[in-house]
């Protein structure tokens, strides 16, 4: 639906995408709220407000409150906006409203600059106050000189580089994409091809601007006064800028490097072929499997207000002012503009840009000027499975939360156990070997569902992952809890490849490393900073929150591992066994938390240490579990795999995994109670045991038994298989027949790996 004229008087939607600094300006002016009597509901989750309820309350957040309001209310207005992730830069409109999903890469030093100053027109050397908030630079204005600016106040703007987020399944790239140009389509905006940018742009703004001031304003009031103003100025400036967009070329060459990319054409970005969009080859070290999203979007988002919200690693649905640069689409111009910027601060002179913190020769040097600005007017995070497309805005319902029944539909709760049970056959063909065991396959395919669903999350005085980096930075403890990290050995490469491929065609976030010997000593994982530009370049390993890491190690080869290499599996194992990752400072380390779960596949025992291991090639001979002769060499593709869920299936499969991952859990107390004594008993007998077999008696334990609860951690491990088991099942709370169930699938895991 076309953005039309919204339920609160003098407020024009499609004005407010088109020319977004008139009503910007005009709050600026007024400090009052525009549009009071939209009538909203408390804000909720998922909701653009609802970002903004933990703020501080010395932070002025007028403009964000607007346009959360305006979004909240009218959601016909985000869906019209132009989506950063799927727009090129000769489609996209310099200072229109559009929206962007990125992934918080680099957080940068806080800028510092004058939200007015005393501007002259050139034609008609009228001076006025000039706003120089939620813009990069005076496109027509010029700075008058002689200003006394000792009195000036300078605020803070906080800014981030933020790209497409990274490890996002195909399937989940496909179905954003449709769903944009379908809704552009429908509101008769449909996704521009190359070159339909460039004749955008030629548009005369300056109509947008004095509608605006007529539109967004109530008659007679300062605002208004100050918007007229700015659309007569605006009226008279001269459209240079348009006319160089006008004489550019349609596409943009080669720009920036792997760490910044820039938007580029959706036709030209690289698609995996396969079912649900997971990948057929994929590829080893150092260019592992190639996601959409490498070579896609990428954004300098600036924010006018501090929030916790806003951190590493963070995905995040941003709302804001777009700022390009004049030459963004023409080559040519924009050499010229760099050998401009580099002769003046040579000479010492002071750039525009200089007023508004964003052109410093820190920032000069570490980002390129294709790379959009985003001045954000609105964001909310993108949190609890929203990030699946098929879950809606605000995700799985948090489990505070109050929910009728069930956190599962009653639709979904009653296919939950026929859907498990073919997701447990279709990872169990999927993980076909020669040489492996039916049961042990089955047995494999359980533990591979419970890491599917496996979140770590931190104790310690830290629920959050936000609060758990501050206290690891203040020297505080924290233990991770929840983790499962799990290899499944007696694979061949033809096995964990179908393995793969299944698996990103169920989960939303999956980032996959194909570990060979020269990649490993050839690419280091970690984010690394580096100074000479000011900028963190993103590692492999540098993944968004609820990333489902798969490392393929039927690849690797005998050979030596170099520093490099070396440093790598450090790394590998930290994130394995710890859910941190170090990022490299060169002077020193930060360990980063992380909830991203790991799955390992390999032949034999993996390199990497991890909580669980299980063998599908395990000895029928130990238990009467797994007694079906081995399968010969495995025929099954991929497309086989894929066929056994059912055309249906699937997709109630990537809703299904995604909301139990959320689902709420809890252990009764008298479980805990009934699990302690269990756990005292079987101490007290092992130590009997072994203080029997010291003194010379036949009195003991089988290998097998004493390993069932031999230490504190077995305990914990057992926890945790028992807390994914209960999720599995749609279960909310712990039982004494979930508890029994996980007791018999670690030791079948036991007996298997023997």
């Amino acid at each position: 639906m076309r953005p039309t004229a919204g339920a609160a008087a003098g407020v024009d939607l499609a004005q407010v995408q088109a020319a977004p600094l008139a009503l910007i300006d005009s709050i600026l002016t007024s400090r009052s709220h525009p549009f009071p009597g939209l009538g909203l509901p408390a804000p909720g989750p998922g909701s653009f407000r609802s970002s903004l309820a933990k703020l501080d309350a010395h932070q002025d957040a007028m403009v964000e409150r607007v346009f959360s309001d305006l979004l909240d209310a009218h959601p016909e207005l985000l869906a019209s906006l132009p989506l950063v992730n799927f727009e090129t830069i000769d489609t996209l409109k310099h200072h229109t409203l559009v929206r962007f999903r990125g992934f918080v890469q680099d957080t940068l030093n806080t800028e510092f600059m004058l939200p007015s100053i005393m501007a002259t027109h050139p034609s008609t050397g009228q001076q006025q106050n000039a706003h120089l908030l939620y813009r990069d630079r005076l496109d027509e204005l010029v700075i008058a000189d002689h200003q006394d600016m000792s009195e000036a106040l300078p605020v803070e703007r906080f800014p981030f580089f933020c790209t497409a987020v990274p490890a996002t399944s195909d399937w989940v790239t496909e179905h954003l994409q449709r769903e944009y140009r379908d809704t552009r389509a429908s509101s008769g905006g449909a996704t521009p091809a190359p070159g339909a940018g460039r004749k955008r742009r030629n548009d005369d703004p300056d109509a947008d601007m004095a509608e605006m001031a007529d539109s967004t304003c109530p008659p007679g009031t300062a605002a208004a006064a100050a918007a007229a103003a700015a659309a007569a100025a605006a009226a008279a400036t001269s459209t240079k800028r348009h006319h160089q967009a006008a004489s550019a070329p349609a596409a943009i060459s080669e720009a920036g490097d792997d760490s910044f990319p820039v938007p580029e054409p959706v036709a030209r970005r690289t698609s995996r072929p396969g079912a649900g969009g997971a990948s057929a080859t994929g590829s080893s070290l150092p260019g592992s499997v190639v996601h959409a999203s490498d070579d896609a979007a990428a954004c300098l988002v600036k924010t006018y207000i501090s929030s916790e919200l806003l951190v590493l690693n963070g995905v995040v649905d941003f709302v804001g002012v777009v700022s390009l640069e004049p030459a963004a689409t023409n080559p040519e111009a924009m050499q010229d503009r760099l050998d401009s910027m580099a002769t003046d601060r040579a000479a010492g002179l002071a750039d525009q840009g200089d007023f508004f913190g964003d052109l410093s020769e820190a920032e000069g040097t570490a980002y390129s000027p294709l790379i959009p600005r985003l001045h954000v007017v609105a964001f909310r995070p993108v949190v609890r499975g929203a990030i699946n497309p098929l879950l809606p805005a605000a995700g799985v319902p948090d489990p505070g939360t109050p929910v009728p029944g069930s956190f599962l539909d009653d639709d979904a709760a009653v296919q939950l156990p026929a859907l498990r049970a073919k997701l447990l056959h279709s990872l169990a063909e999927a993980l076909s070997a020669p040489g492996a065991f039916e049961a042990a396959r089955h047995l494999a395919a359980e533990y591979a569902l419970l890491a599917m669903l496996a979140s770590p999350y931190l104790r310690g005085g830290c629920d959050q992952l936000a609060e758990a980096l501050a206290a690891r930075q203040a020297g505080g403890l924290i233990d991770p809890q929840g983790r499962l990290s799990l290899n499944i050995t007696g694979l061949d490469r033809a096995a964990a490849e179908r393995f793969i491929q299944l698996v990103q065609s169920l989960v939303p976030l999956c980032e996959t490393l194909r570990l060979d010997l020269q990649g490993l000593n050839r690419e280091a994982l970690a984010p690394t900073k580096n100074f000479d530009t000011n900028r963190l370049s993103r590692g492999r390993l540098q993944l968004p929150r609820g990333c489902l890491l798969l490392l393929d190690e039927t690849h690797l080869e005998a050979g030596q591992l170099d520093a490099t290499g070396v440093g790598n599996l450090r790394l590998l194992h930290q994130l394995a066994a710890g859910s941190v990752v170090s990022y490299n400072y060169h002077y020193n380390t930060i360990d980063i938390p992380t909830d991203v779960n790991v799955i390992i596949l390999s032949e034999g025992r993996s390199i990497v240490p991890c909580d669980f291991a299980v063998s599908v090639a395990g000895d029928p001979r130990r238990t009467s579990a797994l007694d079906t002769p081995p399968l010969g060499p495995a025929a099954l593709s991929p497309a086989d795999v894929l066929d056994s869920l059912g055309p249906g299936d699937l997709p109630a499969a990537r809703r299904l995994l995604t909301t139990l991952r959320f689902a709420p859990y809890e252990v009764p107390e008298d479980v805990v109670a009934g699990i302690s004594q269990e756990f005292a008993n079987e101490r007290a007998r092992q130590q009997q045991a072994a203080a029997a077999a010291a003194a010379g008696g036949d009195a003991g334990l089988g290998e097998g038994e004493a390993a069932s609860l031999a230490s504190p951690d077995t305990l914990r491990h057992q926890l945790t298989i028992a807390r994914y088991l209960a999720m599995s099942l749609g279960a909310t709370h712990l039982s004494e027949d979930i508890w029994r169930r996980t007791k018999s699938l670690e030791a079948h895991r036991q007996a298997a790996n023997k």
